[in-house]
């Protein structure tokens, strides 16, 4: 295998995984990523070895957003809970219960 070979397998492995953190994050695609980002969805993927290292800094950023916002989502459910509890007595609905029940 030659290294264009090499490389276009990493770019389009790269891609994967953007894609599922694109997903993870909820982001529109294309709408929602930057211009590079978009490239990488054309055919054919552009191979050079400035695109792996930008797709390789660009998916440590967002795997690092996205524990960010797990670890944001934490609490957030941990502060529903809260008030969930807090708001039990006075029979306040709260959104928790099934509405068709």
């Amino acid at each position: 295998t030659s290294v264009a070979d090499q490389r276009s397998q990493a770019v389009a492995s790269a891609r994967t995984r953007l894609e599922a953190l694109w997903g993870q994050l909820g982001l529109r695609v294309p709408d929602e990523l930057e211009p590079q980002e978009v490239a990488m969805l054309e055919d054919p993927l552009p191979v050079g070895p400035q695109v792996l290292d930008w797709a390789r800094r660009r998916e440590m950023e967002l795997t690092e957003l996205v524990g960010q916002m797990q670890g944001e989502s934490k609490v957030l459910r941990r502060r529903v809970q809260e008030w969930v509890s807090a708001l039990s007595p006075f029979d306040v609905p709260t959104g928790e219960e099934d509405p068709d029940q």
